[in-house]
């Protein structure tokens, strides 16, 4: 897991080559307030972004989530919430694993990592590490987040 500031993204770009087709499309997509929420190519299915709206709520009423293959770099265009973390072996089985959706729901820890994410903050989640999205931080907010999809390839996972 990292977090960190979109200004400081270009640091990880050599653990992550796909990080500049990232930024290109925040920094093409900037001024958009009412983007549609919605599916969006970058690179097939190797990158694709997901424009998502709602209202944070607390973390007991979400269930935790990992993926297999795919990375999600989630990035907060508008509001604040907060992101829950843990290893994937703190976590106990709710929903089988979707190979379609790529996605199993998980039943996680009283005692976690919290971390609080703003505007212009991104948070990276590789597969098999827990996380908890769309959490209050301090009240309930409507937050606009762009979750961005990157497809594993074995050097990313094996080096």
């Amino acid at each position: 897991m990292i977090s960190d500031k979109l200004s400081n993204m270009a640091r990880y770009k050599h653990l992550l080559p796909q990080l500049p087709q990232v930024e290109g499309f925040i920094h093409n997509h900037r001024n958009e307030e009412n983007m549609p929420c919605r599916q969006y190519s970058i690179d097939g299915n190797e990158v694709f972004a997901l424009v998502q709206e709602y209202i944070t709520r607390e973390s007991k009423e979400i269930k935790w989530e990992a993926h297999r293959n795919y990375i999600d770099v989630q990035f907060i265009f508008r509001g604040k919430e907060s992101i829950g973390y843990a290893p994937l072996e703190e976590l106990t089985l709710a929903e089988d694993y979707s190979g379609q959706n790529d996605i199993a729901f998980y039943n996680g820890p009283e005692n976690f990592t919290s971390i609080s994410l703003s505007e212009d903050m991104f948070v990276i989640f590789f597969p098999g590490e827990g996380h908890l999205p769309c959490c209050i931080n301090e009240v309930a907010t409507n937050v606009k987040k762009i979750v961005f999809k990157l497809k594993i390839n074995t050097s990313q996972i094996n080096d």
